[in-house]
């Protein structure tokens, strides 16, 4: 359950080549990963997810190849990856659902702290039978960091505006906030609270 604590038909691709053997593991390597992941997402009949594939890649690409991640934060990007193909994940949407949020974090100024954590709480999810949390996740992160939207309910939403938080992993994730303006929306109306801190746990 979602609680906030602030103050105030699709074709579907397996993680398998044409012949229905995975592909084999191999020591983690940026440029290796990068060329498997490639391999995988464009491995499609589908145009446009290929095309969608093409801007993503080239969009992560700009980013994992400057070093954003350092050798512990790629350890845990292996492992997750490892673990999807180990699971026989759906290449869409699993895999471009999670390069896409790994983009996000990439493209954001979350520390290793933060980043190894969102990646512990993957791992956690990876593990369960049903891959409904997961998708749930990785739907709320992309959410997070595009939208600013926090919290969503039929009547209601709650945004983060001008926000500094990180992700902690207890017993649960945590957003954690530092600072942010709040802004709950509904159909008819609006309403700010500024200057605020708290934080909002999955």
């Amino acid at each position: 359950m979602k609680k906030i604590l602030f103050l105030v038909p699709v074709l579907v691709i397996l993680f398998f080549n044409q012949n229905g053997r995975a592909q084999d593991s191999t020591a983690f390597d940026s440029e290796q990963f990068f060329r498997q992941v490639s391999e995988t997402l464009l491995n499609t009949p589908s145009k446009r997810y290929q095309e969608e594939s093409e801007i993503l890649l080239e969009r992560f690409y700009a980013r994992w190849n400057i070093g954003r991640f350092n050798r512990m934060e790629k350890a845990e990007v292996q492992k997750v990856y490892e673990m999807m193909r180990a699971k026989k994940l759906k290449t869409y949407p699993y895999l471009y659902d999670y390069i896409y949020a790994l983009t996000l974090l990439s493209e954001s100024k979350q520390l290793p702290k933060s980043i190894i954590a969102w990646h512990v709480y993957m791992q956690k999810l990876l593990e369960e039978v049903n891959t409904k949390n997961l998708a749930d996740f990785l739907d709320f992160t992309r959410e997070l960091f595009e939208d600013e939207r926090v919290f969503d309910k039929r009547t209601l939403s709650w945004y983060h505006r001008n926000a500094r938080f990180t992700f902690e992993l207890d017993s649960s994730f945590l957003v954690k906030y530092n600072q942010l303006t709040l802004l709950a929306a509904t159909k008819k109306d609006s309403s700010l609270i500024l200057k605020t801190k708290g934080g909002f746990n999955l």
